[in-house]
């Protein structure tokens, strides 16, 4: 790979002036940086606050009342579309991406929170709900089937 000396010296000689230089002889001011960067919204900020909060309550209840539920539900999907909305009021579509994905993970944590407040409440405190084994009990009938199909053996 070669390398050319007079690379350097062509950028220096076709840059543009330094913004303070323009100000200072009276053009226009420079232009904002390319961050963006406004006043930050504090309904947006609160919106946005309160949906987290709500997915992660949603994810709670549903942890809590089906314990042996899928984290990837339809309510998991449904807080995340609705913390999307306030997302993409602040912040268009990169917004509304990372702020679903920040709805799913606090359903997703809630719901954890939720099968651990069920499995202290089923087997005392200290069992670890991740290991536990969330099925109902058969009815009379189910187990009248297995059974029967077990006296065919």
């Amino acid at each position: 790979m070669q390398m050319h000396a007079a690379a350097p010296t062509m950028i220096a000689r076709g840059a543009a002036p330094p913004p303070v230089a323009a100000a200072a002889a009276g053009g226009p001011p420079p232009p904002p940086s390319p961050g963006g960067g406004g006043p930050i919204n504090p309904w947006g900020v609160g919106a946005f606050g309160a949906a987290l909060l709500g997915s992660g309550y949603g994810g709670y209840s549903e942890g809590l009342t089906n314990p042996e539920a899928h984290t990837f539900s339809p309510g998991a999907l449904i807080n995340s579309a609705l913390t999307a909305l306030p997302g993409a009021a602040m912040g268009g579509p990169r917004g509304a991406a990372l702020a679903a994905a920040l709805g799913f993970l606090s359903y997703r944590t809630g719901h954890g929170m939720g099968r651990q407040a069920a499995s202290d409440y089923m087997r005392g405190p200290g069992y670890n709900a991740n290991t536990a084994n969330f099925r109902r009990s058969p009815t009379v009938e189910e187990a009248g089937a297995v059974l029967a199909a077990s006296n065919l053996l």
